[in-house]
């Protein structure tokens, strides 16, 4: 009987994987899979499609779901331009805001991005004001 019951889940997975897989090659359909932001909101990418990551350096979601960013990254449509920008929800998140910003102006950003992600999540350094930042 238990044989049973796994063969049907399993049959029953496979089956809502193949239903979800034929929909998603479907067209999407405005009113019916999406609605129209109205108004349109301005965007920094001109006519490209806007992919805007709101993130924060010590959230553990954001740092978790880096790698599929990258992954995405690397075949992103043509039409699309992906910004990042920091999330400033609390004073204690804008030393992050700054070390980001700093690095974009110094044109550091690329070299930084993953190790301040790394110190703060793998190595639980504590680089929550500037200060530490700069060390």
């Amino acid at each position: 009987m238990k044989k049973l019951a796994v063969f049907l889940s399993v049959i029953g997975i496979f089956l809502a994987g193949a239903v979800t897989s034929a929909q998603a090659a479907d067209e999407w359909i405005e009113g019916v899979h999406y609605q129209r932001v109205v108004p349109a909101q301005p965007t920094s990418t001109g006519d490209k499609v806007e992919v805007k990551e709101i993130f924060w350096y010590g959230c553990p979601h954001c740092f978790r779901f880096e790698p599929y960013i990258e992954r995405w990254l690397r075949r992103k449509p043509d039409n699309a331009e992906f910004v990042r920008m920091p999330g400033i929800l609390r004073p204690s998140w804008e030393p992050y805001a700054r070390a980001f910003y700093t690095a974009k102006l110094l044109d550091v950003w690329e070299k930084i991005h993953m190790p301040l992600f790394n110190a703060i999540h793998l190595q639980k350094r504590n680089l929550n004001n500037e200060n530490a930042l700069a060390d």
